[in-house]
């Protein structure tokens, strides 16, 4: 897991400031989205819900849109669920919005 710098405490249960990395194919046409979001997020909505909302935000050309609401959703679930928030971060690049 990649977490933090300087946390000695943490890096002694297998937490590293060592970014993992993962490369994909280049992107197509198909393409409508990149998501770059924190656990916070991943851990309360699933991939197809979040595919969903970003068809959503897509066609209305709404980056900014889209972020906000899954941070909301996001914020809701982790206090219904543990009431508490965990870390929640989201950058979202809409692609192909010219057609």
């Amino acid at each position: 897991m990649t977490r933090s710098l300087g946390d000695f405490v943490a890096k002694t249960v297998g937490v590293t400031c060592d970014p993992e990395i993962k490369v994909f194919p280049s992107i197509t046409d198909h393409d409508k989205a990149v998501v770059i979001a924190s656990d916070g997020i991943w851990d309360r909505i699933p991939n197809e819900e979040m595919a969903a909302t970003l068809k959503e935000y897509h066609e209305k050309r709404d980056p900014e849109g889209a972020a906000n609401h899954l941070v909301k959703m996001s914020v809701e679930r982790w206090q219904r669920d543990h009431g508490m928030i965990d870390d929640i971060t989201i950058v979202i690049i809409f692609l192909n919005t010219s057609k």
